[in-house]
């Protein structure tokens, strides 16, 4: 008794531990409806989260620009020693004036008369000397701070309203990114709901078509049924798994493609909660009515109106530069010298005040700003063009957009239909198989016009719902 209860406990261990293996498998798979891929892949895709620090910068490079126009204030601090203190040769304007000094006043040393001092007099002027002479001290040291304010200037005016609307632009860079990035889940999203539905009915076709194949086995062991039939129907079953076998990989390249759309690592496994038949059903896959392109919602058409903003903005600041700029400004300064740097801090310091206004006027620049003006100018008009190209581009855009849909629709309606007569045909081929009344090869090929008419249904499924999606994205839908 006690061997079987430690078999028992043992036993029961053991499928504890699986069962809590199989749980924390099925935790980490993350599951996302349609709407919530979307969410998740603006949340965390790598362009969006590029834009969203772009917006950042330009929110920073906004109090740059608006800082330049407050006080600024700076401080420095010097300190110099004077290894070899720098040398002037001076003119001897010593021996000249003492000489004159003595013949003014008659005052001579003994061994000099007036007679000798008047020659030496001469012969200074005559060739005059020099000596040399140091200014300065070993050791100086000073500091001082400046205060400053910008009054006026024209550029920086300009840079403030660029900024604000760099920001703007920057935001609008966002919506792009999150717009894009929707629409790319969007479409990854489909691929492998339209995948996987693919792979269901071929899994179906499958069973039916390997059921049938081991029937016609035993039926061919008894002498019912020629091998031939036999070997026929195993070559459908092998198209049919070779088909399921592709499908797998397809679905497999699709969820990567979602999950790196999405921002996902690879190697997590996700589970799409919507079917093909609700994407289907909200879909609103009718014709399309008369809707025409609003510019002022698109966001390319935004981008480029804002870009023209800033063109303009750019000319205006190049105007800006023939006017004067003025900028108040105030220093207090203290320095110290000695020989001795012991003495250095001890000494009396020298303090210098300095208060003023600057006023810069462009007078001639050879034409450059001229030339930069002009320039600007001729941007503005660039863009200007540019959008208006964008706004025909876009219009034409919507136009082909809604052709391809109508044709995508019109192709879909047809497909749908004959996959509805395949279905049947191939059904009633199958049956008649069974009941001996039809033949092995008009059953392979109702299979493959069947297999053929489904694959081309998923196909034209597929080409309807990138189409809507390129309508709505233009619609800002």
């Amino acid at each position: 008794m006690l061997v079987m209860t430690r078999q028992k406990i043992f036993l029961l261990s053991v499928l504890l531990f699986f069962l809590s293996q199989i749980t924390l498998a099925q935790d980490s798979i993350q599951r996302f409806s349609l709407k919530e891929a979307q969410d998740f892949a603006i949340k965390n895709s790598p362009s969006v989260r590029s834009s969203q620090i772009d917006i950042s910068i330009a929110k920073k490079k906004i109090w740059e620009t608006t800082a330049i126009g407050l006080p600024q204030v700076k401080a420095t601090v010097n300190y110099q020693q004077m290894l070899d203190i720098p040398t002037q040769m001076m003119p001897d304007f010593i021996s000249p004036a003492m000489l004159g000094t003595m013949l003014t006043d008659g005052l001579f040393p003994s061994g000099l008369n007036k007679q000798m001092a008047a020659a030496m007099l001469q012969k200074a002027n005559e060739n005059p000397r020099t000596f040399p002479v140091q200014f300065g001290t070993k050791h100086n040291a000073s500091w001082d701070i400046t205060v400053s304010q910008l009054i006026f200037n024209g550029a920086y005016i300009i840079g403030l309203q660029a900024s604000r609307t760099f920001a703007e632009f920057s935001e609008q860079a966002l919506k792009k990114s999150e717009t894009d990035v929707k629409h790319s889940v969007t479409k990854a999203y489909y691929l492998v709901l339209i995948a996987k539905e693919n792979k269901r009915v071929l899994d179906s076709s499958y069973a039916v078509i390997d059921k049938i194949s081991k029937e016609i086995e035993q039926m061919n062991k008894q002498g019912f049924v020629e091998i031939t039939d036999l070997e026929q129907m195993k070559i459908n079953a092998a198209n049919v798994q070779n088909a399921r076998f592709m499908m797998e990989r397809q679905i497999e390249v699709a969820e990567k493609l979602l999950k790196f759309q999405m921002g996902i690592e690879l190697e997590k496994q996700i589970e799409l909660t919507e079917s093909l038949n609700d994407v289907i059903a909200q879909g609103n896959l009718e014709p399309l009515t008369a809707n025409g392109l609003d510019l002022k919602s698109n966001i390319d058409y935004q981008i480029m109106e804002t870009q023209e903003k800033l063109n303009y903005l750019n000319f205006q600041r190049e105007r800006t530069t023939l006017l004067p700029s003025v900028v108040a400004f105030g220093t207090y300064k203290k320095s110290g010298m000695s020989n001795e740097f012991g003495q250095l801090f001890d000494n009396k310091w020298y303090p210098t005040t300095v208060i003023g206004i600057s006023l810069e006027i462009p007078i001639f620049s050879s034409w450059q700003k001229r030339s930069r003006i002009q320039q600007a100018k001729l941007e503005v008009e660039k863009v200007k063009i540019m959008k208006e190209r964008i706004a025909e581009g876009l219009n034409l855009d919507l136009e082909q957009s809604k052709n391809e849909y109508s044709s995508a629709l019109d192709k879909y309606n047809t497909f749908k239909e004959n996959l509805v007569l395949a279905e049947k045909i191939y059904k009633r081929s199958l049956t008649k198989y069974k009941e001996g009344v039809g033949s092995s090869l008009e059953l392979t090929q109702t299979q493959s016009q069947f297999l053929s008419t489904q694959g081309n249904y998923f196909a034209a499924l597929l080409e309807l719902l990138n189409a809507k999606i390129k309508i709505d994205k233009l619609l800002n839908r």
